[in-house]
């Protein structure tokens, strides 16, 4: 957020520039209600419900992992000490002794402080407004391709949720999300390096974005990191090389860039590095399960390329179209989207809307990077983070198409400037632009899908554990039989809780000498409660 509004507020460029970006009620109205649809869908399974609770309940646990490194985090960071042994205990120790970057959970543990409410009860809200967020960027972004209000807020609203994307969103992926935001910002900010070389207004971003990306990935982020500031200096180097071409004066434009790139390399490295070795070690992405061809985490099989692009109408992202009709529409709808892409390439292009496009081929080249090295299970992370800075190209595509003719382009077309497809009329473009209407509707429907398979967690269980976990907090050493990872990791932290089939310190044998699986229920008759009686 704090990048963000160094965005809106950043330069001369910078959106909000003086008050009379809020006099027009259009240039405000049409945001807010793309922003406020996004935050619907992405928040939709819990909103709808009525009840305060969060989305990936059974489908993965790892939720639960980032409520324990939210209650940690604000007050301890990476430190570790003074925690009693217990399956808090070990959940944080494992991770944030290996460096484990905790960027993401910093603003959910602000928020519980700052609403006296539950970080559970924030955690699906949060993920839905880092997404609205991230569809005010785009916003921004698609302005100099899509000059209709009402056409670049229906595109970005569309563009905001990739079907990956939602479905990481709703079993709990908050890097995911938070990454898709940072890389859009960075994008965003990163222009200025070249549009407008000033110190005191071009940095800010780029820095703050760059540095919360790092704090966020730790190392991981790298990829996505280099390649965004890597396309910006290739566009620096553009700039001057036209400006040469011209005859232009060089002097006054070189040496601003070389200060701008240098005081924003400094000022990431400052921001960043101290969250990557906070906890004493470098957090490698190189560990073996981060890169083996064998680790699928949770996955089914592996993550297909053809969802990179925005549509899957399947339910569970993770599973292949059950029928042929399906796949064949799945096919259409991927085909189309690649086609709106081509257009909004074009229409970028010559509308140099520069931002839009270090945001789809930066953002894209850091997800390849990753998907290259990765494991499967990190491939689908790697594939949700990017999808979005795809499909917002597509999206600008299809608006530039529908918006050909319109008031809006006329009234803000200069005499010199380049039309996109000239050899087109009107006509024919807002017809390409009607036919590529099935890309949105796929992505809604992948979206409506994805509601209807997301499990939400049982607020009432939950909210007892709560209760239970500040009325005996302080008393410590608590086992729990039936397989409760947000028991445990969260909600009776404060009792040193301990699962018998979860991550624990101590060992709880069986009467057979077994001990629990994972995931298992166990009956206090069929435990060793006492070894040295029991034997």
């Amino acid at each position: 957020m704090a990048g963000y509004l160094a965005l809106l507020t950043g330069g001369p460029r910078g959106p909000v520039r003086d008050l009379s970006y809020f006099r027009s009620r259009s240039r405000l109205l049409w945001p807010i209600a793309a922003a406020a649809g996004v935050f619907f869908a992405f928040g939709a399974p819990v909103i709808l419900s009525g009840s305060a609770t969060f989305a990936g309940y059974i489908k993965l646990d790892d939720t639960s992992t980032w409520l324990a490194f939210t209650d940690h985090v604000l007050a301890h960071g990476h430190s570790v000490g003074g925690l009693a042994p217990s399956s808090y205990e070990a959940t944080i120790q494992i991770n944030l002794s290996a460096g484990y970057p905790l960027g993401a959970f910093i603003p959910l543990g602000v928020g519980h402080e700052l609403t006296g409410q539950d970080s559970a009860w924030l955690f699906q809200p949060y993920l839905a407004l880092m997404a609205a967020i991230m569809s005010l960027v785009f916003y921004e972004l698609a302005a100099p391709v899509i000059r209709d209000h009402r056409l670049r807020a229906a595109a970005v609203f569309i563009a905001a949720q990739p079907a990956l994307l939602v479905g990481y969103a709703f079993w709990g992926g908050i890097k995911e999300v938070a990454t898709a935001l940072l890389v859009a910002i960075l994008a965003a900010g990163s222009v200025e390096l070249f549009r407008d070389p000033r110190p005191r207004s071009s940095v800010v971003v780029p820095i703050l974005a760059g540095g919360a990306l790092i704090g966020v990935m730790g190392a991981g982020g790298l990829p996505w990191l280099l390649a965004i500031l890597g396309g910006a200096a290739l566009l620096m180097v553009a700039t001057i090389w036209k400006a040469r071409r011209d005859g232009g004066e060089l002097s006054g434009l070189v040496g601003p860039m070389l200060i701008c790139a240098g005081i924003t390399l400094a000022g990431i490295a400052a921001v960043g590095l101290p969250t990557v070795f906070a906890g004493g070690q470098l957090f490698s992405p190189n560990q073996g399960p981060l890169t083996s061809s064998e680790e699928m985490g949770n996955l089914i099989r592996p993550l297909s390329l053809a969802q990179y692009p925005g549509p899957w109408p399947v339910g569970d992202f993770r599973v292949e179209p059950v029928s042929s009709l399906a796949s064949l529409l799945t096919s259409i709808l991927v085909f189309a989207t690649v086609l709106a892409a081509g257009f909004g390439l074009v229409a970028a292009l010559v509308r140099r809307a520069w931002g839009l496009l270090l945001l789809t081929f930066g953002t894209g080249l850091g997800s390849f990077v990753v998907w290259l090295v990765g494991s499967p299970w990190v491939q689908g992370k790697a594939l949700a983070t990017g999808s979005a800075s795809f499909l917002i190209l597509a999206m600008a595509g299809i608006g530039y198409l529908l918006g050909a003719g319109s008031d809006a382009e006329a009234d803000s077309k200069s005499s010199s400037e380049a039309r996109p497809f000239a050899g087109l009329s009107f006509r024919a473009l807002r017809v390409i632009g009607a036919v590529l209407l099935i890309v949105p509707c796929g992505i809604l429907v992948s979206s409506a899908l994805a509601y209807h398979e997301s499990w939400l967690a049982p607020r009432a269980q939950l909210a007892e554990l709560s209760d239970i976990g500040q009325e005996f907090k302080g008393d410590g050493l608590t086992l729990m039989t039936e397989y409760q990872a947000y028991g445990v990791r969260h909600f009776l932290r404060l009792m040193d809780a301990e699962g018998a089939s979860e991550l624990r310190r101590r060992v709880i044998p069986r009467l057979d000498g077994t001990e629990t699986e994972k995931g298992a229920w166990s009956d206090t008759d069929e435990l060793v409660m006492d070894p040295e009686q029991e034997g």
